[in-house]
């Protein structure tokens, strides 16, 4: 029987595809979305925009460094 477990160097995990396909999400929605309602927002878009990616950033930020303490 081939043993089904993978060996990771120490402190390493392995880790959920289903969240690794889903997190570029969320940098790429906020983005979409300024493109599609930019032309009826005006320049409060940017404002919005950067508003929307700093909230993002910061939560990828966030996920990322608790993903990597557990």
């Amino acid at each position: 029987m081939i043993d089904q477990q993978k060996t990771l160097p120490a402190g390493r995990q392995v880790q959920n595809i289903g969240h690794l396909m889903f997190s570029p999400y969320a940098r790429i929605v906020p983005m979409h979305l300024i493109v599609i309602f930019g032309a009826i927002l005006g320049q409060s878009a940017l404002i919005i925009f950067l508003l929307l990616k700093t909230v993002s950033d910061l939560l990828m930020h966030t996920i990322k460094h608790k993903m990597s303490d557990s």
